[in-house]
């Protein structure tokens, strides 16, 4: 929560505590839990896919594409590694007071959602976080990319 108020956002969060059986429950209970406008809201990667060929286009195009697109894999990394770059536990990374300066790429899809409104982990797995699209990305500086599978 420290990281959020220093990025001027402490007037533009709703913190959610959810049940420690939270992610037992369908995508619909969640996002009622959470108030969430759709399941959608609870980030899109639950109902739709990431084109990773295109993921790998814009990161190459960000270098002029020094590399070749067999240098990159993109996966999830394993817990101790997600640890070790955010300082946060499986299903309680925040991308507020990660440990390591890590880019965040937001999916064009998410910039999309009406009403525009995210929801992310908050530092901890039973600790969610709702905030406006238009906030995270001043906050994060996150660029918005077509990455829709």
């Amino acid at each position: 929560m420290g990281a959020l108020v220093a990025q001027s956002l402490r007037q533009e969060v709703r913190f959610f505590v959810v049940d420690p059986d939270y992610y037992a429950w369908s995508l619909q209970q969640r996002a009622f839990r959470l108030t969430a406008p759709s399941t959608a809201h609870l980030l899109v990667q639950y109902v739709s896919s990431i084109n990773t060929a295109k993921l790998v286009d814009y990161v190459r195009a960000l270098t002029n594409h020094a590399k070749g697109r067999k240098q990159y894999n993109f996966r999830l990394v394993a817990p101790a590694v997600a640890f070790d770059l955010t300082s946060y536990g499986n299903n309680a990374v925040s991308p507020f007071g990660m440990t390591q300066a890590i880019p965040i790429i937001l999916e064009a899809a998410i910039a999309q959602l009406r009403p525009p409104v995210l929801y992310l982990g908050a530092g901890h797995v039973d600790w969610k976080v709702s905030l406006p699209v238009e906030k995270f990305i001043a906050a994060t500086g996150s660029p918005v990319v077509d990455l829709a599978g």
